[in-house]
C-alpha cells in the first residue's frame, strides 16, 4: 500500500491544463530570447525571486524567462535578495516600465502580503511563485505540494533504514511555510514505520558548512542515529559531509529535498549516504506562472491554484533528471 501511494505521488502532477498558445499579438515572439521587443509584445511581465544565489530560483527564473518569450511578452525581473523592502521596491520599478503582469517569490508571507497589496494598487494582475498560502490576496497561486514531497522523501529515508532507527530533521532556520510543510510531511510518512524515531528537528543557518556542523553534534549527541532527512539540498549536501567525516556512509542514510546538480552528483558517487532527493522541478514553477498570467491577459479563466508535487530520484534514475538539469543550466547562460 505504501509503494502504491509513493508512485502515485512521484510524478509532476497539475490541477489543471493550460493552454499552450496566448491570445494574438500584434508579432509572433521570437523563442531563442527571453525578452520580447516591447513594441511587438502583448505586455510587459515582471518576475521577482527572492534569492537568486538559490539554484532553485534561477531555474524558476529560466522558467519564467522562456515561456514569456514563447508567449510574446515583454519581461523584466529582479532578485529581492531576501529583503521585503527591496521587494516594493522592483514592484515600484516595474509598475514605472509598463508592467501589468507580475509574478511574485515573497521572502516572507508576510512582505508577501504587503507586495500583492502594492501591486494591486498599481493595477497589476499577481500571480505567487513556490508558496501556497491560504487566502492570499494574489489572483493565482503557483507553488509544489510540499507536504506530498515530504512524504515522499519520509518514505524513502524509511525505506533506506529498513523501517526502523533514530532519525534527525533538518528543516529552514525560520518557519517558512514550504519548510513547515515539507516536515509534516516527513512525519506523515515516519507514522506509517512504528520502528521510526524521531530524535532531532532542527534549523541550522541555509548552507552546508552549518548543516555539516549540526550534523556532526548530532552523531556525537546520537551515536546511534540512522538517518538524517533535510528540506533543501545545501543542507542534504552539508550532513552528506558531516556523515562522510566521521565515517558512517555504511550506517546512516540521508534523503533530501530540493533538486541540484551538486545533488545529482552526490547520488552517482559510489558508496554515498545520500540515497534520495525529492525534484520539485523549479523550472515549472515560473513557466506555469507565466501561462496563468497569459490565461488573466487574455480574458480566459485561469484556476486560483495549481500544485506540482516531486518525484523522487535516486541511483537507478539519476541520469535522466541529471541530464535535465543540465540542459536548464546551459540555457540560463
Amino acid at each position: 500500500m505504501k509503494k502504491m501511494f509513493k508512485r502515485a505521488l512521484a510524478g509532476i502532477t497539475v490541477l489543471s491544463m493550460l493552454a499552450a498558445t496566448g491570445c494574438a499579438s500584434t508579432s509572433t515572439a521570437s523563442t531563442d530570447t527571453a525578452t520580447a521587443d516591447a513594441a511587438e509584445s502583448k505586455g510587459a511581465i515582471g518576475f521577482i525571486n527572492h534569492d537568486l544565489n538559490d539554484p532553485f530560483q534561477q531555474y524558476m527564473l529560466l522558467g519564467g524567462q522562456e515561456t514569456a518569450a514563447k508567449l510574446g511578452y515583454e519581461f523584466f525581473s529582479g532578485s529581492a535578495e531576501n529583503d521585503p523592502l527591496q521587494e516594493q521596491d522592483l514592484i515600484k520599478t516595474f509598475a514605472s516600465r509598463g508592467v501589468s503582469l507580475l509574478v511574485l517569490g515573497s521572502t516572507t508571507k508576510e512582505s508577501g502580503e504587503a507586495a500583492i497589496e502594492l501591486a494591486h494598487e498599481y493595477g497589476m494582475k499577481v500571480v505567487t511563485m513556490d508558496s501556497i498560502q491560504d487566502d492570499s490576496l494574489a489572483d493565482s497561486q503557483v507553488g509544489g505540494d510540499d507536504v506530498a514531497a515530504g512524504y515522499i522523501a519520509g518514505i524513502e529515508l524509511a525505506e533506506a533504514m529498513g523501517g526502523e532507527g533514530e532519525v534527525a530533521i533538518c528543516k529552514y532556520p525560520s518557519e517558512i511555510p514550504p519548510s513547515e510543510d515539507r516536515v509534516e510531511g516527513f512525519y506523515l510518512a515516519f507514522e506509517e514505520y512504528p520502528g521510526i524515531t524521531v530524535i532531532a528537528e532542527d534549523g541550522p543557518d541555509a548552507d552546508q558548512i552549518s548543516a555539516q556542523t549540526w550534523a556532526t553534534d548530532i552523531m556525537q549527541a546520537h551515536p546511534d542515529v540512522k538517518g538524517f532527512i533535510s528540506i533543501m539540498d545545501a543542507h542534504g549536501i552539508g550532513i552528506v559531509r558531516g556523515v562522510e567525516n566521521v565515517g558512517k556512509e555504511d550506517s546512516v542514510a540521508v534523503v533530501t529535498v530540493v533538486e541540484s546538480q551538486d545533488s545529482y552528483k552526490e547520488l552517482q558517487v559510489e558508496g554515498t549516504p545520500l540515497k534520495a532527493v525529492v525534484a520539485m522541478h523549479s523550472y515549472n514553477y515560473g513557466s506555469l506562472s507565466v501561462n496563468l498570467l497569459d490565461e488573466m491577459n487574455c480574458n480566459r479563466p485561469a484556476p486560483s491554484i495549481l500544485k506540482t508535487t516531486g518525484v523522487a530520484v535516486t541511483v537507478d534514475n539519476v541520469e535522466e533528471y541529471m541530464d535535465l538539469i543540465i540542459a536548464q543550466t546551459e540555457a540560463s547562460k
